[in-house]
C-alpha cells in the first residue's frame, strides 16, 4: 500500500509543479509576439496533460479509498462475534412455533 500512496504523492507533487511553471510562464512578460502562437500550443497541449494526471489521480486515490473502506468493513465484520447456530435456531423454533 504504501508503493500506491509514495506514487500518488509523487504525482501530486508533479502535478502542482506543472501548474506553477504553467503559471509563472503564463505571467512571463519575455515572450515575443512571434513565438506566442507557438506558446500557445504548447501551453494548451500541456494542459490537457494536466488535465489528464488529474483525473488519473482522482481515479487512484478513489480506488485507494474504496479498497481501504472495503477492508476496514470487513476487519470490522470479522471481529464481531458470531451467534451460535444453537442460539440462532433456539431463537427462530419459538417463533415458528417448535
Amino acid at each position: 500500500m504504501t508503493s500506491t500512496e509514495d506514487f500518488t504523492a509523487q504525482a501530486q507533487r508533479v502535478h502542482e509543479a506543472g501548474l506553477e511553471l504553467l503559471e509563472s510562464a503564463s505571467r512571463s512578460n519575455k515572450i515575443s509576439i512571434v513565438n506566442q502562437n507557438s506558446f500557445r500550443k504548447i501551453f494548451m497541449s500541456f494542459v490537457e496533460v494536466i488535465n489528464k494526471q488529474q483525473k488519473l489521480l482522482n481515479i487512484v486515490t478513489g480506488h485507494t479509498l474504496e479498497q481501504k473502506e472495503l477492508i476496514q468493513t470487513k476487519l470490522e465484520k470479522l471481529a464481531v462475534p458470531l451467534t451460535p447456530f444453537a442460539e440462532i435456531v433456539k431463537e427462530v423454533g419459538w417463533l415458528v412455533g417448535v
